[in-house]
C-alpha cells in the first residue's frame, strides 16, 4: 500500500465571495502526490474528519484539496489555522463510499449496474453525494428511483 502523505498547512479561502476554503499541498508532498499516480484521495483533518476528494490546482502554480465548514469544524479548525492533513490514495470502486441501499440496489440488478458504471465518473460520485445527504430513508429511495428513470430504467 502507498504510503500516506502527511503534512501541516494553513487553511485558507478564495477571495470571491462564497469561495471555498483549502488546504494547499506543500511542493514535495504534490510531487509525491502526482508521481503515486492516483487520481483520488481520502483526506483527514487532525485526525478527526475524512472525506473523499481530489487534489486540484489552483492556478498559481500549487495544489489544493478543498475543506468543507463541517469538516473544518468537525476538526476543530477555521480559516488561519493551521492543521494536520493525512492523504491516502482512495483506492475505492467510484472515489467515495456508496450509500447502503444504492449499494444493494446495484447488486441486485446487473443492468442497473451496467448503466451506472457507464455514468462518467464526476456525474457518478455527484448522484451518490445526492443520494447519500439525503435526510431519510425515503428521500434515498425516491432519489434511487429517479436515477433508475433518468437511466432509462423502469421503477424497480
Amino acid at each position: 500500500m502507498d504510503e500516506p502523505l502527511d503534512f501541516s498547512a494553513e487553511i485558507e479561502r478564495f477571495e470571491m465571495k462564497g469561495a471555498w476554503s483549502f488546504v494547499a499541498l506543500p511542493e514535495a508532498v504534490w510531487a509525491r502526490a502526482k508521481a503515486s499516480g492516483h487520481k483520488r484521495w481520502i483526506c483527514t483533518l487532525n485526525d478527526v474528519v475524512s472525506w473523499h476528494c481530489a487534489i486540484l490546482p489552483i492556478g498559481d502554480g500549487r495544489r489544493f484539496v478543498v475543506t468543507a465548514k463541517d469538516k473544518l469544524k468537525a476538526a476543530g479548525a477555521d480559516l488561519g489555522h493551521h492543521v494536520h492533513v493525512e492523504l491516502v490514495p482512495d483506492l475505492s470502486k467510484y472515489g467515495m463510499a456508496l450509500p447502503e441501499d444504492l449499494e444493494e440496489m446495484l447488486e441486485a440488478d446487473p443492468e442497473f449496474q451496467r448503466r451506472f458504471d457507464e455514468m462518467k465518473p464526476g456525474r457518478r460520485r455527484g448522484v451518490i453525494h445526492h443520494i447519500a445527504s439525503a435526510k431519510s430513508e425515503e428521500t434515498v429511495a425516491k432519489r434511487i428511483v429517479r436515477l433508475m428513470e433518468e437511466l432509462g430504467m423502469s421503477e424497480p
